[in-house]
């Protein structure tokens, strides 16, 4: 990606946050609001890959409706995606919205915040967000998942995990060049907070490999960084894996 197509990008990103902080501190002026996700980290700490989706946590339960009608009365005329609003799951909403003045197309998810409040907020490079521990911590729970169940032989499952290709690459790097992850992890759970390592386990155990290539191949990473081969990855979590276990 080109230097004017990456601010361009950027600056709609910029244009997005501005308005949702701007809304939401009156609207809810009493509830944390952050950027997490991927262009957190991307943008405010580890400047690795461009990351194009904007996930908002907000920490307290919220009427994603209200949230659409918030976005669509500012011009960022919302395609709903997925909606998730009562019961005993977050709050959520997902969709793409286009910035009005770039058009540039941008993926949004608002998510009610389960970990509002264990780490501090930070605005870095003028980003609303978390400090660096936060957003590693909220990584590291894509993969392990948000919750649990027990599965019909009596084994502690993971609940809405994933193992993308980008999530493998930004845990790589934060192992890497922030703090390596079975120490991360023995530090924030010495503090109370209560990390599932096993889950995490489960969860490196299960990826596949061989079918993340062409996901990793479509990454853009930032120079002087190289994109990482997948057994390249593999090797850094088995690693990973033995250090914890």
């Amino acid at each position: 990606m080109s230097y004017m197509i990456k601010n361009k990008l950027y600056q709609a990103q910029d244009q997005v946050m501005q308005f949702v902080f701007g809304e939401l501190d009156i609207l809810v002026p009493d509830t944390q609001v952050i950027l997490g996700g991927g262009t957190a980290l991307a943008r405010c700490y580890l400047n690795h890959r461009i990351s194009y989706d904007l996930d908002f946590f907000i920490g307290s339960k919220f009427d994603p409706a209200f949230i659409e009608h918030m976005l669509n009365g500012g011009g960022f005329r919302l395609q709903v995606t997925g909606m998730e609003s009562g019961g005993m799951f977050a709050a959520q909403l997902h969709g793409t919205i286009k910035e009005p003045r770039s058009q540039e197309e941008i993926k949004v998810s608002f998510v009610e915040d389960f970990f509002a409040g264990m780490f501090l907020t930070a605005t870095v490079k003028g980003i609303r967000t978390e400090i660096v521990d936060g957003l590693y911590h909220r990584k590291l729970r894509t993969v392990s998942g948000t919750g649990e169940v027990i599965s019909s032989s009596g084994r502690t499952l993971g609940v809405g995990n994933r193992q993308t290709a980008r999530d493998l690459f930004d845990l790589y790097i934060l192992d890497r060049d922030i703090e390596p992850i079975d120490r991360f992890i023995e530090r924030i759970n010495l503090n109370g907070a209560g990390f599932p390592q096993d889950l995490f386990l489960q969860g490196l155990a299960g990826v596949p490999w061989l079918d993340l290539m062409d996901e990793l191949e479509a990454l853009e990473v930032i120079q002087p960084l190289s994109r990482p081969g997948v057994m390249d990855l593999k090797k850094a979590f088995d690693k990973v894996f033995k250090r914890i276990l």
